[in-house]
């Protein structure tokens, strides 16, 4: 089990880049910040939990940076241990989606979840696949 550690700004300022790599590469990222962890092979399932933290980002605005800031931007939120940065590429748009995420083992509970929220697809962070609704 990792460790549970506090929000480290330093720390996602160094992983930003790691997180944009992994983005382009994957089609999508989970990283928690709480644990220092990224979560890609792992059997879980990522799925977004916040519609109003949702930002939609062309792959040419998709930078180290707008993951920074995005990540301070929502720093009381992401403190909580369950929750995870996530990043998503929507195929079918070529737009980059950094939500707040959260993993869940169980793949209709997570379909569950993301019809809840609105959301168009879930990731499965075990096969890098993107599971649309």
């Amino acid at each position: 089990m990792p460790k549970i550690r506090a929000y480290k700004h330093k720390e996602i300022k160094m992983n930003a880049t790691i997180i944009t790599l992994r983005t382009l590469q994957n089609g999508g990222c989970t990283y928690n910040p709480s644990t220092d962890t990224f979560l890609s092979g792992e059997p879980f399932y990522a799925v977004a939990m916040y519609p109003e933290c949702e930002q939609i980002l062309t792959l040419k605005d998709f930078t180290p940076d707008s993951i920074y800031q995005y990540a301070e931007n929502h720093k009381d939120i992401l403190k909580h241990t369950p929750n995870s940065i996530g990043t998503w590429i929507d195929e079918a748009t070529d737009k980059v989606y950094l939500d707040i995420s959260r993993v869940v083992s169980d793949k209709d509970i997570a379909i569950a979840i993301a019809k809840r929220t609105h959301q168009i697809a879930i990731f499965n962070l075990k096969t890098l696949e993107e599971v649309r609704l």
